[in-house]
């Protein structure tokens, strides 16, 4: 094998290795947790303000509140989740939704039924049926709804890069950039939340508003002190970087030279 071609080698296994601490870190399922008591407490706001519209649908209406609160209480909470993702699509889907909030409820209760929600207070895990334990699953979750994120920001960001707000588009490509650096992580969210409750007052938008802060939150609030209420309320383990929960163990593969035949050869052992 050629140097170039060892190099070549070294960086895709590299890239590979990355790759899986990425995604495969096991992660504990705490941001979930704090998922689950957000959107439960998001969505009777949410039955409040919208009462006129949903009582228009009564089957998916009983739907949506059964999910809810079954999602609270953490009884089968992806059962009841999925129960309120479909309840709340019927109910405020399809070109019914009032402003973005009912859009961003819609998405995260999409996530909450993929993630392991119930592994912390809740009904499931009193019962035994869930572990807290991490979990590589519970990590998927997570980068997914992290890179979600990112993209609502460079989506927002490029639709203004050419128009009279191109400094906001700025700060919102910026905030792409800043949150995965642990630097600059914690001054990146606490900008992102101000501006999002700056907007909710503006707008009067306030389901969107809170919506997206729970979203930020929950999505990077492991970088953040403990200080943030929303997420010690649900149990939340803060930590001051995301990334590391457990280090990820992949074989080591080391060169031992043993006799063999007279000669020498080269074995490899995993550890």
């Amino acid at each position: 094998m050629t140097r170039a071609a060892a190099r070549l080698a070294w960086g895709a296994d590299r890239a590979v290795v990355a790759v899986q601490r990425f995604w495969l870190t096991p992660c504990a399922p705490d941001f979930a947790v704090a998922l689950r008591f957000a959107l439960g407490a998001l969505g009777l706001v949410q039955l409040a303000a919208r009462w006129p519209i949903l009582v228009e649908h009564p089957g998916a209406l009983a739907g949506y509140v059964a999910g809810i609160l079954g999602m609270l209480v953490g009884y089968h909470t992806r059962l009841f989740a999925a129960l309120a993702w479909l309840g709340h699509g019927a109910v405020l889907g399809g070109g019914r939704s009032i402003d973005g909030g009912d859009e961003m409820m819609q998405l995260l209760l999409c996530y909450l039924v993929f993630s392991p929600a119930g592994a912390r207070w809740s009904l499931d895990a009193w019962l035994g049926r869930v572990s807290a334990a991490p979990t590589a699953v519970a990590r998927i979750a997570q980068r997914a709804m992290q890179l979600h994120l990112c993209l609502i920001y460079v989506d927002a960001g490029l639709a203004k890069v050419q128009d009279a707000t191109w400094w906001i588009a700025l700060i919102e490509l910026g905030f792409v950039v800043a949150i995965w650096f642990t630097v600059s992580r914690r001054a990146a969210l606490t900008i992102a939340i101000v501006v999002q409750l700056g907007i909710a007052i503006v707008t009067r938008q306030w389901l969107l508003g809170l919506t997206m802060i729970a979203f930020h939150l929950v999505a990077f609030g492991q970088a953040v002190s403990h200080a943030w209420p929303l997420l010690c309320l649900s149990g939340f383990r803060l930590r001051a970087h995301t990334h590391d929960d457990a280090k990820p163990r992949f074989p080591e593969i080391r060169c031992v030279v043993v006799p063999c035949g007279g000669g020498e050869h080269a074995a490899r052992r995993g550890r």
